[in-house]
This record gives C-alpha cells, sequence and structure tokens, in this order.
C-alpha cells in the first residue's frame, strides 16, 4: 500500500501544470501631433511572448488607422466599441510575436482625413503562446466621468487582465480602481477632437473583474477590457513537480 501511495504522488507531482508569471517587457503610449497616422517610440520587446495595442481615434466621415509593427507581426483584432460622438476603442494583440530591440508599432490613416489618433503599444513575458484570449467585453458612455469596463469572468487566477479606453474629449487626473495599474497609462492627442487613451491592467485576476476609470470633466467615451492566459494556464504548457506552493502570475 505504502508503494501504491508513493507511487500516485510522483504520478500527481509530474502532471501539475506550471503557470509562468506574466510581466511587463516593455511598453510605450503616444498620440498623433497632427491628427495624422505615425510611429511610436521604440520599445526593447526582447524575452516577450505576447504583444497587445490599443488605439484610441476619432471615425467620424470614415476616418480610421489600420495598425502594423517593424516586425511584421499578425495582429489579431478585440471587438471594437464606439461611442455615440464617433470615438472609437480598437484594441489588438500579436501572439508568440518576432521581438527583439527597436520593436515599434505604426498607424496609418485610412478612410481619408485625419483620425486623431492615440495608440499604446507593449509586449508581455509569461503569456501562453497558442490561443492566448480568455474573455472580452466593452461598452461605451455618454457625458460621464467615471466608466466600468464591463464584467469578466477569468477561467485563472494567473490570467492577465487589459483595460483600455478612448476618451471623447481632453480629461485629467485619470484613476481606475479593483487593483489594475494606477494611474493608469495615459495620453490625450491635440488637435480638433482631442481623443484620450488610458491603459491599464492587473496580473493575478480574482475571476470576476470589472474596473472602472474615473476623470475630470463630462465625457463621451468608449472601453474595452479582454484577459489573456500565462503560460501553463488553459491546456498549455509543460508540467514540473509540485512541493506545495502555488506558481502564480502580471486590423
Amino acid at each position: 500500500m505504502k508503494r501504491l501511495l508513493l507511487s500516485l504522488i510522483v504520478i500527481v507531482a509530474f502532471t501539475v501544470p506550471v503557470h509562468a508569471t506574466i510581466s511587463i517587457v516593455d511598453k510605450t503610449i503616444s498620440g498623433s501631433a497632427d491628427g495624422s497616422g505615425f510611429t511610436t517610440t521604440a520599445i526593447n520587446s526582447t524575452t516577450a511572448t505576447f504583444c497587445y495595442a490599443a488605439i484610441a481615434n476619432f471615425t467620424g466621415t470614415g476616418h480610421d488607422d489600420s495598425l502594423s509593427d517593424s516586425n511584421m507581426n499578425t495582429w489579431t483584432a478585440l471587438t471594437p466599441q464606439t461611442d455615440a460622438s464617433n470615438h472609437k476603442i480598437a484594441a489588438y494583440y500579436a501572439v508568440n510575436p518576432s521581438v527583439g530591440m527597436g520593436h515599434t508599432a505604426t498607424l496609418t490613416d485610412t478612410g481619408g482625413g485625419s483620425a486623431f489618433s492615440s495608440v499604446w503599444f507593449g509586449c508581455f513575458s509569461g503569456v501562453i503562446t497558442a490561443s492566448p484570449l480568455d474573455t472580452q467585453t466593452g461598452t461605451t458612455g455618454t457625458n460621464v466621468a467615471t466608466q466600468p469596463s464591463g464584467s469578466i469572468t477569468t477561467s485563472a487566477s494567473t490570467n492577465i487582465a487589459i483595460t483600455a479606453i478612448a476618451f471623447g474629449a481632453s480629461v485629467s487626473s485619470v484613476t481606475v480602481n479593483s487593483s489594475f495599474l494606477s494611474p493608469p497609462d495615459f495620453v490625450n492627442t491635440d488637435g480638433a477632437h482631442n481623443v484620450g487613451l488610458a491603459v491599464s491592467y492587473k496580473v493575478s485576476v480574482s475571476g470576476t473583474e470589472n474596473p472602472s476609470f474615473s476623470w475630470t470633466s463630462l465625457v463621451d467615451d468608449a472601453i474595452t477590457i479582454a484577459d489573456f492566459k500565462a503560460t501553463g494556464g488553459g491546456g498549455g504548457g509543460g508540467s514540473t513537480p509540485h512541493n506545495g506552493t502555488t506558481l502564480g502570475v502580471g486590423h
């Protein structure tokens, strides 16, 4: 009996999945100075397994942006959200991307005219390299100074949740609750439409997430949130002996 129990313990020890610690590798946020497309400052994405980009812009009269990056990665779009004043938030992610120093993202105007765009571009390590998306949602607000993202229920506490919001006018003093990065990364653009952008994220999610952004002044907005799986979660990754310590996680 002791030999049988020992055998079972050994089997269990070598089938416990490893959940990598998700962490930010590098990031940048910037907005158009003149309403036209632009290229971000370079980041060093070496060691990243996942990249994410969020674009805030004005889509009135057919304006929009396409996204590309200097390493020619393939970007998958999440469901965009557009407020009543034609300000849009659009998020994208690249799985198992080509990475390295001097990594930039570029927005190119489409549809004619100026989209007055902002972009957050960042890469993370520890995200699973096949089918990382877990859940996503989004919503819009009209004439508000606070906005919840909409509720998501994550499949594992090791996931990372990322939320991004587009503001329909210039705002300031932006914060976010629920233990998300606060103050968030934030930029206002200049020009006729002043489309602001804020992005925040949370490593080691709590199951159900519905963070709220708050800011000064009343504006329209559009917001999105999604969570992504860690290496070793959601059926991916390898196995390791388990010693009783939980390995946790962060166009």
